[in-house]
């Protein structure tokens, strides 16, 4: 897939032009930008087992949006989950007690991604936790 700028539009919008996978042959252009602006994404990370320590989420925001939730549980055990911004601490998804049943948990602030921030997720007080699947939902700005 190639990428070229479109000059007809602003500057936060690129022409997208697609090809075949199987025959590399040229299938069309998609414009994306401002109209993607209110789209909303998820970020998943599943872990098999889950240990103490930091696990990246996105190393490199290629753009900006807001954290608004968490989803998450185990298979079985628990642990305590934070999500982080370049280190600081989303409000509302701090220390958040992650165990069998699927709960979630509403950022408050401190959650918003500009491009090149890193998104981590801290797991703490791990208690025999198997399967973690941790979910964010992510509003584009």
């Amino acid at each position: 897939m190639g990428f070229s700028p479109n000059n007809k539009h602003k500057s936060t919008t690129s022409l997208v032009s697609l090809v075949d996978a199987d025959t590399g042959n040229f299938t069309g252009d998609v414009t994306i930008g401002e109209d993607l602006i209110g789209l909303i994404e998820s970020a998943v990370v599943v872990i098999l087992v889950p240990t103490d320590r930091s696990y990246p989420i996105e190393q490199y925001a290629q753009v900006a949006y807001t954290i608004e939730e968490s989803r998450h549980q185990t298979t079985a055990g628990s642990l305590t989950a934070s999500v982080t911004i370049n280190g600081t601490i989303v409000e509302g998804l701090a220390n958040v007690t992650v165990s069998g049943a699927q709960e979630s948990a509403t950022a408050t602030s401190a959650n918003n991604v500009s491009v090149g921030d890193k998104i981590t997720l801290v797991v703490s007080g791990s208690s025999s936790p198997t399967d973690l699947q941790f979910a964010l939902k992510l509003k584009r700005t």
